[in-house]
């Protein structure tokens, strides 16, 4: 097994070279990362309000002041043990080895086939169509380029970036390794 060289890593991609393939993966920490950020958010204002319902109960002898403050603070220790699983997993799929992440694509230079990470062959070289794209569903209003596979029977988006020299150079690194 030859060293690794990195040809693009960002937005959650990473594609890799060696001597035997092309690893192509999708560290898919979007959702994870999203999810935590929602649930620290949360956990910080109900903690302000917490602390606020908490200053309010001094003068307030009926007691729902201490009550809320209560409420609000208890609903902050699982949102915050959300938060954190949310990030420890964000983390844990960020930092993973290239060759461990699960779901993943090989481009096999030497059998001439992609396949799965797993081993499960999915078209030969040949018959695979590299095609750019625009996403427009992004907060970048058209201007995020992405670079798809298709192969008969599927497809699978393998890059997202703004700069369009960045998806040329990748594409044309998957033309000469025998894609179409």
């Amino acid at each position: 097994m030859s060293a690794l060289k990195t040809l693009y890593e960002d937005n959650g991609y990473t594609i890799c070279k060696d001597a035997e393939s092309i690893l192509i993966v999708c560290r898919d920490t979007t959702l994870a990362g999203i999810g935590a950020l929602v649930a620290f958010g949360v956990v910080f204002i109900l903690g302000i309000n917490g602390v606020v319902q908490l200053a309010l109960a001094k003068g307030d002898d009926s007691g729902r002041h201490l009550i809320t403050a209560g409420l609000l603070l208890g609903i902050c220790i699982p949102l915050g043990w959300l938060g954190s699983a949310c990030y420890r997993s964000y983390v844990r799929r960020r930092d993973a080895p290239v060759r461990e992440v699960s779901g993943g694509l090989v481009v096999d230079l030497v059998h001439r086939v992609l396949r799965t990470s797993d081993g499960r062959e999915l078209s030969p070289l040949q018959e695979v169509k590299v095609a750019i794209g625009v996403n427009l569903l992004n907060a970048t209003r058209g201007l995020m380029r992405t670079l798809s596979l298709r192969w008969p029977g599927g497809g699978a988006q393998i890059m997202t970036s703004e700069d369009m020299s960045e998806i040329e150079r990748i594409r044309r690194v998957l033309v000469e390794a025998g894609m179409a």
